[in-house]
Parts: structure tokens; sequence; C-alpha cells
């Protein structure tokens, strides 16, 4: 490796039984047909079933979603039919829980889930002496007719990233921002970055082809291990991955006619590099790019805003909202008094852990917009593939693209983070409350700094 050394920036500055295979997932089917036991009764948890199509591959139970296609709209149609039951819990005689024949049925003011529709079953096993998925939860994520209006979207098996909402002082104002990021990314394209105007040209083509959200980008430097070095020994050390994204954002277009709505356009490719490369520090970007000792990854991603009934600060739903950034949070042992770290715990052991940057979790995500007119996405549903804690630093997203000692070392980090993740919400159980209310005020609180 060159004697180079990177600053590696976080995404947050200051401010069984033998039918069962753990650990449980989430996972999305398409709808197909419903095999309902008796109509006119009701639901049966135990006989009830529908069949759906796959929309993703499940490696933990060996499954490989299949599809075909580009059609002339560039969309693919799913072929891995999977049949699915919802039993009950064990030791549940009822639940309120929306199961197949539920999600046969409308729910409230919502539709039923028919053909065509994209739900995640929660909590899910492969069944194999059945040959079936069992799951105790679902979710209806959007019907066939709500997906054709193009107002609703559901993303399966992406890097999600949600992001702590920023504590803002500028001029007069201090206070939440009261909006959140949440980030998509899509590591099956990621692509080779030659030189810095081929990123110039993908940057262009990511906005010009926007069609949700804010279009952006991640770059993942990873050095190339040399002759004559062992691998493992090589990536071992942090310093040989970096990353860093850049979004494209929406600004007021000047000149507003009184009277109308604000209207909006999106940056620049260049002015969206230009931010980049400031708030990522050009120069190791400026180095590694076209560098024979990198290789440079450059993956699309898109942010939309999440539900507004998820942002922590809106008191219009609940005191503190739903803040989902813990869960997609990468956590550490931290120092009292530590400024960096957000919902810093302790347990009864003394010791102190905190979320100390947010990270990208494989997630199934809904997004949508109320308004057609409007550009404006949501994000409605996040819920990481699998019911475990597997969250990956920017530095360290892995993809099909990545040399396979670093993909070694990028899963033994990963599995450090799930321990830390494990003390710090034992230490939340155990220890004391969350301190960031009484820490973030009067600092610069948490802000996704760039």
């Amino acid at each position: 490796m060159s004697s180079m050394q990177f600053r590696r920036g976080g995404m947050m500055n200051k401010g069984r039984s033998g039918t069962q295979l753990p650990p449980r997932q989430n996972v999305a089917v398409q709808i197909v047909r419903y095999d309902l036991d008796n109509v006119k009764k009701g639901s049966n948890p135990e006989k009830d079933a529908l069949v759906g199509y796959l929309l993703h591959d499940v490696p933990e139970w060996g499954l490989t979603a299949e599809f075909n296609g580009p059609d002339e709209h560039g969309e693919y149609q799913p072929l891995t039919e999977v049949r699915v039951t919802m039993p009950l819990p064990k030791g549940v005689e009822t639940s309120r829980r929306r199961d197949i024949y539920g999600l046969s049925r409308p729910k409230g003011a919502g539709p039923a889930m028919g053909e065509g529709s994209k739900v995640v079953f929660e909590k899910a096993w492969w069944d194999r002496k059945e040959n079936c998925v069992r799951a105790h939860y679902a979710h209806g994520c959007a019907t066939k007719d709500q997906l054709a209006t193009g107002l609703k979207v559901v993303y399966p098996n992406m890097l999600v990233c949600v992001c702590p909402e920023k504590w803002i002082e500028r001029g007069d104002f201090k206070g939440w921002a009261g909006r959140v990021d949440v980030l998509i990314a899509d590591p099956s394209a990621a692509d080779f970055v030659a030189s810095a105007e081929d990123l110039g040209a993908k940057a262009a083509d990511l906005v010009a082809r926007n069609t949700i959200g804010n279009p952006g980008f991640m770059l993942l430097a990873r050095a190339i291990c040399p002759e004559g070095t062992d691998p493992a020994a090589f990536a071992a050390d942090p310093n040989t991955r970096f990353g860093g994204y850049g979004i494209a954002r929406r600004k007021k277009v000047e000149g507003t006619p009184e009277g109308e709505d604000a209207q909006w356009e999106l940056e620049t490719a260049e002015a969206m590099l230009e931010r980049f490369n400031r708030d990522f520090n050009n120069e190791p970007f400026g180095q590694v790019i076209g560098n024979p000792g990198w290789q440079v990854e450059f993956v699309p991603l898109m942010a939309v805003n999440q539900a507004k009934s998820r942002v922590p600060s809106n008191k219009e739903h609940n005191e503190r909202g739903q803040d989902f950034s813990p869960v997609y949070g990468i956590y550490s042992e931290v120092a009292a008094g530590d400024r960096d770290a957000l919902h810093v715990v302790e347990g009864t052991d003394g010791r102190m852990f905190g979320m100390t940057d947010s990270g990208f979790m494989f997630s199934h995500t809904v997004a949508e917009r109320r308004d057609p007119t409007s550009d404006v996405w949501y994000s409605t549903y996040q819920n990481g593939m699998a019911q475990r804690l597997d969250v990956f630093s920017i530095h360290d997203v892995p993809t099909a693209l990545t040399p396979d000692y670093h993909a070694e070392a990028i899963k033994a980090g990963m599995a450090a983070n799930v321990e830390a993740k494990k003390s710090y919400f034992a230490a939340k159980t155990e220890g004391s409350a969350d301190t960031t209310e009484e820490a973030l005020p009067g600092a610069e609180g948490p802000a996704l700094g760039r």
C-alpha cells in the first residue's frame, strides 16, 4: 500500500427447529393468487396460504429469485414462485395482525392486497419439510393499481441508511431541522470509475435520469493488495478502504410570481460534485481515481424524505417521533461526555456505548408521494432484510466488485459492530436512559454533515 493516509470521515458529524434456518428473514413477495380455506368463515391461519413471486434472493435459505426482462418499459418480471403461510406465533391463540386472509381483504381505508400487490412477510423462515415460507407478520406495501400510478414504489433488498435529524443553528434559528434523509443505494449497479471525466459523466447521467427523490451516488475506494503481501493482513488495515456520498439537492426557482407555489429545480451534476469534493475532502478521491494501486466503485443512490410521522422532532404525532436512525446506527464504546456520539447509555458495569456513525443495512423500503404534481418523495416503510444487526459503514459497503480480501475484512468489521450494537442495546435495557436529549442542545448536534 502507498504511504497515503486518508481521513475516514463518518456519515454523522458532531452534532431452532429442524425446519427453521436462523436468523429469521423479512421477505418481499408479489402476490400471484390466494388459497384460502373457507372465505365465508374467515381466517384460518393453519390452512390459509398464498402463492407469490419472490422479489429477491434469500441466500440464507438457498433461494434465488429469477427474472425475465427487461421489457419495453425497462421492467423485470419475477418468475420464482413461493408458497406462504402465516401460522400464529407459539402460545398465541388470537391476534390482531394482518394474516393471509386479512391481506386478501381491505384494511380500514386501505385496499386489499390483490394479484400483483407487493407484500413484505416479516419474521419469516423456510419450512424445508413443507417447502414453503412461514411468517408471523406481514406488511402490505402496495397494490397493483398503486404501483401502476407511479406514486408508490417498492424497493426490496436495497442498501438503506436512515440519517439522524440535524440540529441547526443558523442566524437567529436554533432547533431541529424537521426533516430526515433516507438514502437508498443499489449495490447491484456498482461500476468502476476510470477517471475524473468518467465520474463526471456518471454523475451527469444520474441527474438526467432522475425519477424518484434526489439522485446521488457513493464512491467506494479499495486499495489493491501488492504482490507478495498477505491479502488478509493488508485488508485488515482500515485505511485500505474509504467511501463517501453525494446528493443532487433541489433549490427554489427564483422569481416565482406572487401567489403561486414555489417551484423547485434539481441542481446540476457539476454542483453536486463540487459539494461532494468539498465535504469529503477532494484530495483522497482525487489521488485514488485512476491510480493503478486503487479501484474506485460508483454506486447509484437516491435520497427521499423520511415519513413525517417518523421524524423525531414531529410532536404532532407523539412527544418524540419514531426515530428509526438508531436501527441503522454504528455503535462503539464511548467515553463519558463524548459529544460526537448519539444515544449514549451506561450499562450496569459502568461502560458507556453510543451511536458513533450512521450506516447502511440491506432493507425493504416503500417510497411514495401524495401529490402527482410534486417531486417530493417520502419513505413510509423501512425494514431490514433479516432480524439481525448487520450494518455497514460508508467505508465498507459491499458490492460484487469488491475484492475478496476486502470483502472478508468487511465481514469481520461488521461482526464487531454487531457485538458493539448488542452491548449498546443490553446497556439501554439494563442501564441508564438515553442521554442524547441532555447532550445535544448547545452543541452542534446530530448532522449528516455533507
